[in-house]
């Protein structure tokens, strides 16, 4: 019997990475010009995964960039024991020392990480700093310390700084950040959902991994519950597998029920993070005639443009939403 295909909880390896074309082409692009950018997108729209998948050594051969002569640090904000400059400055050099073997006499973290740089520089070797989760950064990004990583990523030999977030360099100082001296730096490169063909292709294709091939309407309503979320694609797929494969047959309003259920935590947290207006939006889409925030929302993966009407991506957040609005009524609209 085979095993069940689809991930979910945890980044997936590059071999089972799926679509993303035209980002990843992107990404390559501002890596082989030296151009810092940031991967911004929502809570487990697969920011881990990509990054992940375009610093592969693979990856990078394949885009002509030889790994052999950078070194890549990549790893997480919240894996910080405490969020500080020098925290931050002291994983990013113990990333480094993991790599190449460079010795300094600085008793000043900010000083020994510019003496990296130059060794680094001086060994032919260029920087790539990945920073996940960036947003975790904000209450320690004040005037200077912006200034102090901007001077530092536009070195010579730091072929980029990459940081992945749910919000644009520029959108953290809404957050209390100081990134004006940062963001001007970078270039965004958003990710949002699967269209709708790929969303098809993926499902079919996970299917057939694990042996089994679904009828037509399988597929459109796996479609219309996960709406091309990539972990929700996943997610699904997950237990809709489990299920024909228990009982051969899934019962369709049973299912959504259940999956309605289990990804509650999940949508209340994106509930959580919207904004009045962007929850007035969702709530009243069809007479909003607002562009703002329909752009905002499009980008971020919770709506999609049809026929000049915008559709919430999924049923099932259809669903939590119409549940959601109508207790949040008294407080959030007019």
């Amino acid at each position: 019997m085979n095993e069940n295909p689809f991930i979910f909880g945890s980044p997936v390896s590059r071999e089972n990475f799926y679509n993303r074309k035209e980002e990843i082409e992107a990404a390559m692009g501002f890596l082989k010009k030296m151009q810092s950018f940031s991967v911004v997108g929502e809570r487990r729209i697969g920011k881990t995964s990509f990054l992940k998948h375009i610093l592969s050594k693979e990856s990078l051969q394949r885009y002509g960039i030889n790994p052999e002569n950078h070194v890549v640090v990549c790893f997480s904000l919240s894996s910080l024991h405490e969020i500080s400059k020098k925290s931050l400055i002291s994983a990013i050099i113990e990333k480094i020392a993991v790599s190449i073997q460079i010795e300094t006499d600085s008793a000043n973290v900010f000083d020994e990480f510019k003496a990296h740089i130059r060794s680094l520089a001086l060994n032919g070797k260029n920087l790539i700093v990945a920073l996940d989760e960036f947003d975790v950064i904000v209450p320690i990004l004040d005037d200077s310390f912006s200034h102090w990583l901007r001077f530092i990523f536009q070195k010579e030999n730091v072929a980029a700084a990459i940081t992945v977030s749910q919000t644009t360099v520029r959108e953290l100082e809404s957050s209390g950040g100081v990134a004006s001296p940062l963001f001007n730096i970078f270039s965004n490169i958003f990710l949002g959902l699967f269209k709708q063909s790929v969303t098809e292709n993926m499902i079919t294709d996970m299917f057939q991994k694990g042996g089994m091939n679904l009828e037509e309407e399988e597929i459109a309503f796996l479609l219309l519950l996960s709406g091309g979320n990539p972990y929700f694609i996943q997610f699904l797929g997950h237990h809709y597998y489990e299920e024909k494969r228990k009982n051969r047959k899934v019962v369709s309003e049973e299912f959504r029920k259940n999956m309605l259920l289990y990804m509650n935590d999940q949508f209340e947290s994106y509930w959580k993070h919207l904004t009045r207006e962007e929850k007035k939006f969702l709530d009243r889409r069809e007479n909003s005639k607002n562009d703002q925030i329909s752009s905002i929302l499009e980008r971020k993966g919770f709506v999609f443009s049809k026929k000049g009407k915008f559709k919430i991506f999924s049923l099932l957040f259809q669903e939590f939403i119409n549940n959601r609005a109508k207790i949040d009524k008294d407080l959030i609209f007019d």
